[in-house]
């Protein structure tokens, strides 16, 4: 359950949000209905965290979604389809953030299965289309297997299908009992898969409200058709009434007499077979998503649970080792990080072994091991800064950071995380240096 209370949010003189309050509840799909520009996408991020309000506050299933050890078991949310660093794939983009809540690696390639990416998933996304890159952000918002469901705009740059294919995965996700909200400035997008409607206007609240009293209450009402002629009405009115057409039929075609006798009894349809069926979602392998009973690595989830469904006594937490892992993960697929390492690398040793060849030409017995290290280090600080810059302002233009910071809420440890891994990639380069210059 996502609970607001008084959410306001103001950017200098600006106020984008307003005294928002509302309540999305478990086994419903909630739609945040409004123009662009109304909040719903500042509302959203205040809830996940990624925007401090002004006044006013959110919780997920009782606490604020920084203060859940597992974030990504609690609530998935898709706020960009592009937050992903684009010269890694798509494979190692869901890895890195499985990582950091010790995900097994088989949940990636199930998550891919289910979003139709499995094919791809080892290219880079710079090479995806607008659509391949909204599944992408809806993979990465199942990986948790999360009891709350966040999309913002998720059927931008899909096709009839993936819309199709969205309207049920949400469906079937609110009859397992979890929470679902999705946010969409289309009205017949939200009434063909909203139950419930939060109309968010210019930062307020303008209506919470359910989808059918919405359309009865903002309907034009009822056409009244005048004749004179009550038994039989005009053809052109048969299209107003579609169950009057079998009642009625024109005079030179009178009604046949059924099973030997004189009189008709109008024909009524019967709505198909077809039709009373419910769509079903596509079963995930090996369990997860579409059972009964959802299943992530053997933690079992009863949808009839009110509360939050996640676990927090199993072993999918968020721990600075593993944060730790998955930054190390981020910097070693990214080809940038290989094309900037090697050459500075390469420039450092031949620097190195020209200092070392300077003073073998000289007096040998004046070289100093120390004074060595310490040129290695000089010539290193290259690759310090080339790392850093890749590191963080890399995951900031990329809008890398705001997949890395819904994983994990918590700033300090991705900084440390990220810093203890330049930091061990400069120290080994330093002694490799050091190493080669002294022999």
């Amino acid at each position: 359950m996502i609970t607001a209370q008084h959410l306001t949010k103001r950017y200098g003189d600006k106020t984008v949000v307003t005294d928002l309050p509302f309540t999305v509840r478990p086994g419903t799909v909630t739609g945040f209905l409004g123009p662009n520009g109304a909040g719903k996408s500042t509302t959203l991020r205040m809830v996940l965290g990624l925007d401090a309000p002004t006044r006013g506050h959110a919780t997920i299933g009782g606490r604020a979604y920084a203060a859940h050890p597992a974030p990504l078991t609690e609530a998935g949310a898709l706020l960009e389809a592009r937050s992903v660093h684009p010269g890694r794939t798509a494979y190692h983009h869901l890895t890195a953030l499985a990582l950091t809540h010790g995900i097994p690696r088989g949940r990636v390639t199930h998550v891919l299965d289910l979003t139709g990416l499995s094919d791809v998933g080892g290219r880079r996304v710079k090479g995806f289309s607008l659509g391949m890159g909204q599944r992408l952000g809806i993979a990465a918002a199942l990986l948790g297997d999360p009891a709350t469901v966040i999309l913002d705009e998720p059927v931008n740059g899909l096709d009839p299908e993936g819309v199709l294919w969205i309207r049920t995965l949400l469906k079937s996700l609110a009859a397992q009992g979890r929470t679902v909200a999705v946010s969409s400035h289309l009205m017949s997008e939200m009434a063909l898969t909203a139950d419930h409607l939060i109309i968010i206007g210019r930062g307020r609240l303008l209506a919470d409200t359910t989808v059918a009293d919405f359309v009865r209450d903002s309907g034009a009402g009822t056409v009244k058709v005048v004749t004179p002629e009550k038994k039989r009405p005009h053809p052109r009115t048969t299209a107003l009434h579609p169950r009057r057409r079998h009642h009625h039929r024109h005079p030179r075609h009178p009604p046949r007499p059924r099973h030997g006798r004189g009189t008709h009894r109008p024909h009524r349809r019967r709505p198909r077979r077809s039709a009373l069926r419910t769509h079903r979602a596509p079963r995930l392998p090996g369990g997860g998503l579409h059972g009964p009973h959802a299943r992530l690595g053997g933690v079992r989830r009863d949808p009839r649970r009110s509360r939050s469904m996640t676990t927090t006594t199993g072993p999918y937490r968020v721990t600075p080792a593993r944060v730790l892992h998955a930054e190390w993960h981020k910097l070693r697929t990214l080809r940038s990080s290989w094309i900037s390492l090697v050459p500075a690398l390469t420039l450092t040793l031949a620097t190195g072994l020209a200092i070392g060849a300077s003073y073998e030409s000289g007096d040998a017995d004046e070289m100093d091991a120390v004074l060595l290290t310490l040129l290695g280090m000089q010539f290193t600080q290259i690759i310090v800064g080339v790392l850093g810059i890749l590191a963080t302002a890399g995951e900031h233009s990329t809008g890398q950071i705001r997949s890395t910071m819904t994983a994990v809420p918590r700033r300090l440890p991705v900084l440390w995380s990220k810093a203890a891994v330049i930091g061990t990639v400069s120290f080994a380069t330093v002694l490799a240096t050091a190493g080669r210059t002294r022999r």
